[in-house]
């Protein structure tokens, strides 16, 4: 079992990945999985820096930096230069942005209420449960 944990991992989250893509997109969404988690950062805390991005999201600034771009082309979020410091600039989610925003929290509702429908509450519970703790325990090795 051991030696096909992480291949069944890989495997099941590039599945959803995909689906939710699929999804998304079957629905009207232009953002991809990767640029709504940035859009739902904004949404809950707008205009924030980068690097905040960044962090929150556990992502490198490179790939940041790529879907701003992208999200920035689509018009649903733009860049503010600090007044204080103007080589610095914050994110700000646009109202195209906001109307993405809404949309995407239906689809992923659906997209919830449809796992939810083929697997047990219990089942999913206790898997949520491991997955945090694997993750706390992944992120506690990356701090030594």
């Amino acid at each position: 079992m051991e030696k096909r944990l992480y291949y069944s991992l890989t495997r099941t989250q590039n599945s959803l990945h995909q689906y939710v893509k699929h999804i998304l997109q079957k629905k009207g969404l232009k953002a991809s999985p990767a640029q709504l988690a940035i859009m739902f950062l904004l949404y809950e805390k707008n205009n924030i820096s980068m690097s905040y991005i960044s962090n929150e999201l556990e992502l490198d600034n490179s790939a940041i930096t790529r879907s701003i771009d992208r999200l920035e082309k689509y018009g649903f979020v733009k860049r503010v230069i600090n007044s204080n410091d103007r080589r610095e600039f914050a994110i700000e989610i646009t109202e195209s942005g906001m109307s993405e925003i809404q949309k995407a929290q239906k689809v992923i509702k659906e997209i919830n209420n449809f796992i939810e429908s083929k697997i047990k509450k219990e089942r999913l519970a206790a898997f949520k449960e491991i997955l945090d703790e694997l993750n706390g325990i992944l992120r506690e090795e990356l701090q030594k």
